[in-house]
């Protein structure tokens, strides 16, 4: 047996007759959650990204928050 992985939108009139005809026919089903990142990966993404800040001095940083 083979798994397929698909994405039906099921607000819609044909992704719900979609999902009764596949359930109609036996297959297994089931809903997948999406892949959460971890704090890791998120930090990892924001450097790439450019969404940090560099301070040459730790006085420089807390001049910026306002402390």
């Amino acid at each position: 047996m083979a798994t397929y992985t698909i994405s039906v939108n099921e607000s819609t009139v044909s992704g719900k007759a979609l999902l009764d005809y596949l359930r109609k026919l036996g297959v297994e089903m089931g809903k997948m959650s999406p892949e959460r990142k971890g704090s890791y990966r998120l930090s990892k993404e924001d450097v790439r990204e450019g969404r940090v800040e560099t301070f040459t001095s730790s006085d420089d940083m807390f001049k910026s928050l306002g402390i």
